[in-house]
């Protein structure tokens, strides 16, 4: 038995492919090539509207986890105390750093590691290059911006020295662009 064929599409599966009206091709075979229509007589395929289901409901969960994960604001208490640079966690074509706490366990030995600690106040001190080429902690100021999370650091002039852009700050480690 034939099947009817309407605009060179077929009724008989959910994959729109064109076919010629005129082609002698057994209706097993055009059946694997045609589109259904609905009642009005308008192609549809299925399993387009099947993915673009699954693909929305997929961005809604991951807008949901996003919005979760950054439930908790970072304040001033997160952000006092002692941080050192964990170079060994940090992939050179990241672009975020990882700092540990000063204490947070022994890290190996490097020439140089950035250190840097947040004192309550606006004091602080970080570990720079001195005059005499050794490293020595120096005193200066810090500043938080809420709501840019980003904290910037003076030294005794006033001079901006460093700014961290902070992504995420837990109690063994914060995570931050540096500029």
């Amino acid at each position: 038995m034939k099947e009817k064929i309407k605009h060179g599409y077929s009724r008989a599966s959910p994959c729109c492919v064109p076919m010629n009206i005129g082609s002698a091709i057994e209706p097993a075979r055009l059946a694997r090539w045609a589109c259904p229509t609905d009642k009005a007589g308008n192609y549809k395929n299925l399993k387009f509207k099947q993915m673009k289901k699954t693909i929305l409901l997929i961005a809604i969960i991951f807008s949901f986890i996003s919005c979760y994960s950054q439930k908790h604001k970072i304040t001033k208490s997160d952000i006092i105390g002692c941080w050192v640079h964990s170079n060994e966690e940090c992939n050179p074509d990241s672009a975020f750093t990882v700092y540990r706490p000063c204490d947070y366990k022994e890290l190996p030995p490097r020439r140089f590691r950035y250190k840097v600690e947040f004192k309550k106040g606006k004091n602080c001190s970080w570990l720079a290059l001195s005059p005499s080429d050794k490293h020595e902690m120096q005193d200066g100021k810090w500043k938080y911006k809420a709501k840019e999370q980003k904290i910037e650091i003076f030294d005794k002039s006033g001079t901006l020295v460093k700014t961290f852009h902070l992504i995420k700050i837990s109690k063994d480690m914060m995570k931050a662009k540096s500029e």
